[in-house]
């Protein structure tokens, strides 16, 4: 008998040595624990579906001269072109030094160029334009990524990501408690149905270089995850709002580190937008994310072959988590040039600018797609 304890307690021992020394402790269980709660509730109390079939476009507002005339422009696309081609829904990326946050001194005394000075004033009136043509309104911010273009590492040099400047080092504690003031800010002022988080393009993220993860307690999808994890908490769990990102960098897109077993510890509440703008020989993403149980949009851009074969493809797939479209524009022109290339003749729209023309292409020829 007292043989027996004894081999027991050494087993227990040998139990507690060895995930004491795991190097990489699951976060699966605590994103089970997320995606069992209450936000989809949330969602469901504090807003309204998106409508059946989503079709937006995503741009940076940037006045000519100033924010105030991007307004007036704005409308006018909204009114003359966006809404009579089916549009209806507009994303605001308020990640490029435009908008005027008040949240911390820091970013106060950040300094814009005029044309893009956007405040909550400004935020207020584009929303209400939105709202008054029944289009729904998300905002965006890049979370992690992109940081470079932003303004969280120009007010907050020190929370930079060791030697990179594009990222922001999300271990830091600091970082969540400012980033999800400007969220709150970004939220307060456009009174959005969702959130874009960004999380595209992290070229050099790798969790074992990261100094604040010395001890290796993150693998590289764990940490990618837990970004994700944590904004969707605050953004659904705090705003009951529906929350979006790109999925490039889960698609291993970039031939730096594998993040795909990320996809099984993100909150499937997270709608994957999956942007595509070359011809390709497949399109398997749309149709992998879903298998994965979130839902997706596709996002194509200027080329109009690529874009038919990009979306007939994920169409294909005939599944309801394929919840619509999302047309990307990168311009500063888009609230002028874009409304010239919806509305006017081709042999008066030689000036314009050419990604723009592109665009409007692609919308014309594709928004049938997703009626």
């Amino acid at each position: 008998m007292k043989k027996s304890f004894l081999l027991l307690i050494f087993n227990i021992l040998l139990i507690v040595i060895f995930l004491a020394a795991a190097p990489y402790p699951s976060i699966a269980i605590a994103n089970d624990d997320i995606n069992k709660n209450k936000s989809s509730d949330k969602i469901a109390k504090n807003n309204t579906p998106f409508h059946k079939q989503f079709r937006g476009i995503v741009f940076a507002p940037q006045g000519i001269k100033n924010a105030d005339d991007f307004v007036i422009n704005f409308k006018k696309l909204v009114e003359h072109a966006l809404v009579p081609l089916g549009i209806n829904a507009i994303i605001f990326d308020m990640h490029w030094n435009n908008y005027n946050f008040t949240s911390t001194k820091e970013l106060k005394n950040l300094s814009r160029k005029e044309n893009l000075d956007f405040s909550k004033k400004h935020a207020a009136k584009l929303s209400k334009i939105c709202k008054e043509n029944n289009l729904d309104v998300i905002v965006g911010m890049n979370v992690l990524t992109h940081q470079n273009y932003g303004q969280f590492l120009k007010a907050f040099p020190n929370l930079k990501w060791p030697g990179l400047d594009n990222l922001w080092d999300p271990l830091d504690p600091m970082v969540n408690k400012i980033a999800f003031k400007m969220i709150d800010e970004l939220i307060n002022s456009f009174s959005p149905k969702a959130f874009h988080i960004g999380m595209d393009e992290g070229y050099d993220f790798n969790a074992l270089t990261l100094p604040s993860n010395r001890d290796k307690r993150f693998s590289n999808s764990q940490l990618f995850a837990k970004v994700v994890n944590d904004f969707h908490e605050h953004i659904v769990g705090s705003h009951g709002l529906e929350i979006m990102m790109w999925s490039d960098m889960l698609e291993n897109r970039h031939g730096i580190v594998d993040l795909e077993n990320a996809l099984n510890l993100i909150n499937k509440e997270v709608i994957m937008v999956s942007w595509n703008y070359a011809d390709r020989p497949e399109y398997p993403w749309p149709g992998k994310l879903m298998d994965k149980g979130f839902r997706v949009i596709v996002a194509p851009h200027k080329d109009l072959a690529a874009a038919k074969k990009f979306l007939n493809t994920a169409i294909r797939e005939n599944n309801s988590k394929l919840i619509g479209i999302l047309y990307t524009t990168w311009s500063s022109k888009v609230a002028t040039d874009l409304r010239y290339a919806l509305t006017k003749k081709a042999d008066h729209t030689k000036n314009l600018d050419e990604n723009m023309l592109g665009v409007a292409e692609t919308i014309k020829g594709t928004i049938g797609l997703f009626q």
